[in-house]
């Protein structure tokens, strides 16, 4: 019987997966055109809480600085969450010498959440772009979001996350781990059933943001992406994808094993307070096949019977995790290794269930430094 489960689990996993590859292969890619009329161009304001950011923040600013987009119809919104470093001193200075727009505030209370809805509150623009300030855009990123938005009329949209990492197995491990969470992002969201996005690279309404403010759990330290996704999904708002080349945004990504588990754990954290039929579903989906294939890591010292199902359950589960890591990675232009794919693979469970394990402590539900 609990092999019969294990085969199912694995089973379960490997056709979602399968339905979303099957999703991003039909997706016709097109190439967008620049906006060539600026007398309509949508007013924008892009949103970027920040915290002891000094190394980072001058990256974000000066890619901003250089949009392709009508400086007088958009402002940015910097947004200071209490920083004990240099980052108000460096952000001050830019906004001198800066041909855009920019306000710097600081954030009445504490936490990315409450930066961000202070930042809402602010902002001037009928469209709103959320990014990090770790992460650096595009020239042509606010146009990527402003055509799609006057093309679908979207309540909401989700964009592409690209880590920059090094050559190393860590990096290399968080680099496929981000794009099986990006492919499963994009694929879902095409569908029309979003379960998750990135607050590093989204925008909607201002209106939407600022009707939904009670279902943000503000009392949890992340989130501020995901529940905004779902309470406007909820209430039958239009979600859309934005799969342009130049809507994607770039950023570092954890440096060591600790950091990644705890970015991760912290992420996980807020999984129980999950309302969304289809996240939940996806998530105990994905849960199942990482235990049952960690139960066959276990288990094979032990039975003979479990050693020679073990290769067959992990080529089931790696096949389309492979396939799905492989086509996000060739959309951001990065090169796809399959024997550091196996490697990985093989190690994933047992870092699954670590991350899932963390997620309960209190101390890992905070951000670094907060």
């Amino acid at each position: 019987m609990l092999l019969l489960l294990i085969s199912l689990a694995l089973l379960i996993y490997s056709v979602f997966l399968c339905r979303l590859i099957f999703v991003l292969k039909r997706t016709v890619k097109r190439k967008q055109s620049l906006i060539e009329s600026t007398a309509k161009a949508t007013f924008i304001s892009v949103v970027a809480a920040c915290k002891n950011e000094e190394n980072n923040i001058i990256s974000l600013l000066d890619s901003l600085s250089k949009q392709n987009y009508p400086a007088g119809n958009f402002e940015v919104i910097i947004v200071d969450d209490n920083s004990s470093d240099k980052t108000v001193n460096i952000v001050e200075r830019f906004i001198i010498q800066s041909p855009v727009n920019i306000k710097l505030i600081g954030n009445c209370s504490s936490g990315k959440k409450s930066a961000i809805l202070n930042g809402v509150k602010e902002s001037a623009g009928e469209l709103i772009i959320v990014t990090d300030a770790d992460c650096i855009v595009s020239p042509d990123w606010i146009s990527s979001y402003e055509r799609l938005y006057l093309k679908e009329s979207p309540d909401m949209i989700a964009g592409r996350v690209i880590c920059d990492n090094e050559d190393d197995f860590l990096s290399v491990f968080g680099k496929y781990e981000f794009a099986a969470l990006q492919g499963v992002t994009e694929a879902m969201t095409i569908a029309g059933n979003p379960v998750m996005c990135s607050g590093a690279n989204m925008a909607f309404r201002r209106e939407q943001y600022m009707s939904h403010t009670d279902k943000l759990m503000m009392e949890i330290g992340s989130g501020d992406d995901v529940f905004l996704l779902h309470a406007i999904k909820n209430a039958g708002g239009k979600i859309c994808w934005n799969g342009a080349t130049d809507a994607a945004v770039r950023t570092s990504g954890s440096t060591t094993m600790g950091g990644m588990l705890r970015q991760r754990a912290r992420w996980a954290s807020k999984a129980t307070h999950y309302t969304d039929a289809a996240t939940i579903m996806a998530s105990v989906i994905v849960f199942a096949a990482n235990a049952a294939l960690l139960y066959l890591y276990a288990g094979s010292f032990f039975s003979a019977s479990l050693l020679y199902l073990l290769p067959f359950a992990f080529v089931i589960k790696a096949i389309p995790d492979g396939i799905i890591i492989r086509q996000t990675l060739i959309k951001e232009k990065e090169r796809f290794s399959p024997l550091l794919f196996i490697i990985m693979d093989i190690f994933y469970p047992v870092y699954f269930i670590s991350v899932f394990v963390l997620s309960f402590f209190p101390s890992m539900k905070k951000f670094s430094g907060r």
